[in-house]
C-alpha cells in the first residue's frame, strides 16, 4: 500500500511537469530579445566580415605578427576587419541567445517529468509484485 501511494505522488509530479513544460513555454517567448533592428545589425555585420575578409584575407595568429611588417594603411585595413568580426562575434551571441532562450526550461521540464512518470510507474509494478511475491493481497 505504501508503494502504491508513493509511486502515485511521482507519477503525479511527473505529469504536472509535463503539462508545466507545454504551458510555461509561451510565458518565457512573451518578451524577445531579437528586434528587426538587431537583425539588421547583423546582416549588416555579416556583409561587412565578408566584404573585408575576401578584400584583405581572413585574420589569423600568424598574420598577427606580420602587423609590424605591413604598411600603415594595410595595418588599419587589418584592424577595421578585426573590429567588424568582433562586432560580428557579439552580434552572433545575441542571436544564438535569442533562438536558445525559452527552450532550455520546458525541455528540462519535460524530460525530468518523463523521468518522474517512469520511476512511478516502475515503482508501481514493482510494489504489485512484491505483493505477489509476499503472498498478501
Amino acid at each position: 500500500m505504501r508503494y502504491k501511494k508513493l509511486s502515485a505522488v511521482v507519477l503525479s509530479i511527473g505529469i504536472v511537469f509535463v503539462v508545466c513544460s507545454f504551458a510555461v513555454r509561451p510565458f518565457l517567448d512573451a518578451v524577445p530579445q531579437w528586434t528587426d533592428e538587431k537583425a539588421r545589425q547583423y546582416e549588416d555585420a555579416t556583409m561587412r566580415v565578408h566584404e573585408l575578409s575576401y578584400r584583405y584575407g581572413v585574420p589569423t595568429k600568424r598574420s598577427h605578427h606580420l602587423r609590424g611588417a605591413m604598411k600603415q594603411t594595410e595595418a588599419q585595413e587589418f584592424e577595421e576587419l578585426i573590429v567588424a568580426e568582433r562586432e560580428y562575434d557579439r552580434l552572433r551571441s545575441q542571436l544564438d541567445t535569442a533562438r536558445w532562450r525559452g527552450k532550455n526550461w520546458p525541455r528540462i521540464l519535460r524530460w525530468s517529468g518523463a523521468s518522474f512518470i517512469v520511476v512511478g510507474m516502475m515503482g508501481y509494478v514493482f510494489g504489485s509484485m512484491r505483493k505477489e511475491f509476499a503472498g498478501r493481497p
